[in-house]
């Protein structure tokens, strides 16, 4: 059956980042078909974190960071990674989809109406959108094919027709046709600069992968849409809204969708103001990338992926050796890391816990496919164990080097290491360390926050729970290394986790940016 997917489809996007600002933040540039603005009270509300559960009971949350001072999204965030707005002024001009900038769509403009959107994949066109203007309330729009080195006509135009507040009421192709009414309440992206002109058909959730952008509409929200394909019900979509929250009490908290008396969606909206207020738990902040400057004045970027709707490590790559880490999970407890893309490889580790504490038992390296070396751990207390180093010799476990022994604060931050001659202090301060929520990682990063050794990556300077702000080492008597550490914390959605980290005696400085 044909669907009015295939071009509404074109029009669905998310993205994250504005690099350029205009002297008016606040700014709705003018164009075709305009959009009402609200009243002055109701201005400063945008949406913080969004949350989609579709019919099948699967959650997506979207968090959503602002430019500072201005209304501008800077990115919109997933598990699975983070997508960029930039701004040329109040418009939109580029969406990128991921870090390496080859997946990203661009926006054109004219005389501050959108004329074309071209998507691009792995640096190549892959498709693009053409808008034109009968009238101020009217768009039609092509859906273009890059094939064979040349652009191609994909259906037939669409054509939207709008009311005077900006609310998509009717879409129209060919045989099939689409019916929007709404309610006089706010949309919840009105207030986000330069949303309207790029997110035309939301109100309009065709199809089995929504997202967000699919349900909320421009203006208003929509109380019913309806579509069918030469008079035959294709959708019909009851919009039920709710609005608790008395800072905003004219956006909606709540959408969910009905057809059939089933459950379609429901969409959790959390708002921010401009001022800064966080719109999301800081109990979700997750580490996706990792950009560390060393001693050695090489950059070397860590890029972390999540698995679907969780906090547990699909993959950590990293640019400086290709490498890449796949994690693998038995509830809660890292069980495996697989040092190859794909997992199944010959080189990795595993983790051993013990069945009743839950606490890690061991570490065990492979080297193509053969065990190399382990750690075991034993425990004298909660917040005192050893770790013993072995190595795998003619068939046998053989002990290797000192033991080394840790001591742990009330947080679980090791504070003391001793091996032999070699002792190491650490000290903290009171704020969450950049994985902190990540699941599993503080039950195997024990040695986390003490830079020793040749090869420093930004693991080797994170804590466990909290932030190092000094790390003392001695090797009988004599220093091996002082470092002090200092933290900047440069986003008001998520204050306690730093987003700079800097480094002394081998100095170091670490980016972050999280969801």
């Amino acid at each position: 059956m044909r669907k009015l997917t295939v071009v509404l489809a074109a029009f669905v996007m998310i993205a994250a980042s504005c690099k350029k600002d205009s002297n008016n933040p606040d700014a709705e540039p003018p164009g075709k078909p305009g959009v009402e603005a609200p009243p002055e009270a109701e201005r400063d509300a945008l949406p913080g974190k969004v949350v989609m559960t579709n019919e099948t009971g699967q959650s997506t949350t979207f968090s959503i960071t602002y430019l500072p001072d201005s209304k501008k999204i800077d990115r919109i965030t997933t598990q699975n990674g983070a997508e960029i707005y930039h701004y040329t002024g109040d418009l939109i001009e580029k969406i990128d989809y991921n870090t390496d900038g080859s997946n990203y769509t661009k926006f054109e403009y004219q005389n501050n109406d959108l004329i074309r959107e071209t998507h691009y994949r792995s640096s190549q066109p892959a498709g693009k959108n053409e808008y034109t203007y009968p009238s101020s309330n009217k768009m039609q729009v092509v859906e273009f094919k890059y094939k064979n080195n040349k652009w191609e006509q994909a259906e037939d135009p669409v054509n939207l027709e709008f009311d005077n507040k900006g609310n998509l009421m009717k879409a129209e192709n060919g045989r099939l046709k689409v019916d929007l009414s709404y309610d006089d309440k706010n949309a919840p992206f009105l207030n986000v600069t330069g949303w309207s002109k790029i997110r035309l058909t939301g109100g309009i959730p065709f199809g089995e992968n929504l997202v967000f952008e699919d349900v909320l509409a421009r203006r208003n929200n929509p109380n019913k849409t309806t579509a069918t394909d030469n008079g035959t019900p294709l959708l019909n979509i009851t919009f039920t809204n709710e609005f608790n929250d008395n800072q905003h009490p004219k956006f909606p908290t709540k959408i969910t969708g009905k057809e059939n008396a089933g459950t379609k969606f429901t969409v959790v909206i959390s708002y921010a103001t401009q001022s800064g207020e966080p719109g999301d738990d800081e109990e979700n902040r997750l580490p996706l990338e990792l950009t560390m400057t060393s001693d050695t004045g090489a950059d070397e970027t860590t890029t972390i992926t999540y698995q679907t709707n969780s906090k547990k490590i699909d993959q950590i790559k990293n640019s400086k050796n290709g490498s890449t880490q796949t994690y693998q999970y038995d509830g809660d407890r890292i069980v495996k890391i697989d040092f190859g893309s794909n997992g199944g490889g010959d080189n990795y580790k595993l983790f051993e816990y013990d069945a009743t504490t839950k606490r890690p038992t061991s570490v065990t390296q492979y080297r193509s496919g053969k065990a190399e070396s382990q750690l075991r751990y034993t425990y004298t207390s909660n917040t005192v164990l050893t770790l013993a180093d072995y190595k795998y010799e003619n068939d046998a476990w053989t002990a290797a080097g000192e033991l080394i022994n840790l001591e742990l604060d009330a947080n679980g931050n090791v504070i003391k290491v001793t091996s032999g001659d070699t002792e190491v202090s650490i000290s903290y301060d009171a704020k969450k360390s950049p994985f902190f929520n990540v699941t599993g990682w503080a039950e195997i990063e024990f040695l986390a926050g003490i830079p020793l050794g040749n090869n420093m990556g930004a693991e080797d300077v994170i804590g466990r729970k909290n932030n190092p702000t000094r790390t003392l080492a001695k090797q009988d008597g004599t220093t091996l290394l002082d470092m002090a550490f200092t933290y900047e914390f440069n986003n008001d959605h998520h204050p306690n986790f730093p987003t700079k980290i800097t480094g002394t005696d081998r100095p170091f400085t670490v980016t972050i940016v999280y969801n």
